[in-house]
């Protein structure tokens, strides 16, 4: 499986080799991949699972990525994501993603949209040390905790298509190059490890690379979507959201 991932991502555009230099577009140009098609219809309800990023954290009203998506839907949300939360367990500061997966309790009869953000915090704590490699299934590492909480969602009665993963937006887009230089990459990788796991086992998934957080040129449209280089801002979280739901539908 892996290796029909790296032909593929070739195809599209990406080269997983050493030799391109790190923190280039290359190497974050994986595409996103979406599966739930004309089934977004049957959904009633959004569940999201993260960090601070989808918490709406320094939004003063709290409008944040998730809250803006739900909606544009016109869907209830319910928000599991926690400020400081890793993806993979090894964190302890506050409920890691995998933890918060497995206390959700599904509400029956409802189809909701399953969308999970993490990694950010990951990279600040650990850089790449908790990586792992695909196959694992370690909840210690990036590749196993995405495995785990697909696989932990799943047996909760979660379908595929109904799971959304995220990808690190990236930071350091305010005109800090030494941030940007040196965390680039590591968001990067943790991308691609959720891109491939995700693409395995066909759930939907959006290269946070993709969104306007990683295209915008002007100093002032930076500080005003990302004013801490790091949380979208509210109308960041804005342009986010619809940028989520137009790749979906």
């Amino acid at each position: 499986m892996s290796r029909l991932i790296d032909e593929e991502l070739t195809k599209r555009g990406f080269y997983p080799d050493e030799t391109a230099a790190e923190g280039t577009s290359r190497k974050h140009e994986f595409p996103d991949a979406t599966v739930c098609g004309g089934m977004l219809s049957r959904v009633d309800s959004i569940v999201a699972f993260g960090d601070s990023i989808f918490t709406g954290f320094n939004i003063v009203n709290g409008r944040g990525v998730v809250q803006q998506l739900a909606e544009m839907m016109n869907l209830p949300l319910i928000c599991y994501a926690e400020p400081s939360a890793t993806l993979t367990t090894r964190g302890t500061l506050s409920r890691n993603v995998v933890q918060q997966v497995i206390d959700y309790v599904p509400e029956p009869g409802t189809t909701p949209l399953i969308i999970i953000d993490g990694g950010t915090v990951d990279q600040y704590e650990y850089n790449l040390a908790n990586l792992g490699e695909y196959g694992s299934q370690d909840p210690d590492t990036i590749y196993g905790a995405v495995l785990y909480i697909v696989q932990a969602l799943e047996m909760k009665g979660i379908e595929s298509w109904q799971i959304v993963l995220t990808t690190p937006i990236p930071k350091g887009i305010q005109g800090d190059a030494e941030l940007r230089s040196r965390v680039d990459a590591q968001l990067t990788m943790m991308g691609l490890a959720i891109y491939q796991v995700g693409v395995a086992m066909r759930c939907n998934v959006i290269n946070g690379y993709h969104t306007v957080f990683g295209s915008v040129e002007d100093y002032n449209l930076k500080a005003i979507l990302m004013p801490d280089d790091t949380h979208p801002s509210e109308v960041g979280a804005n342009y986010y959201a619809d940028f989520i739901l137009k790749t979906l539908t």
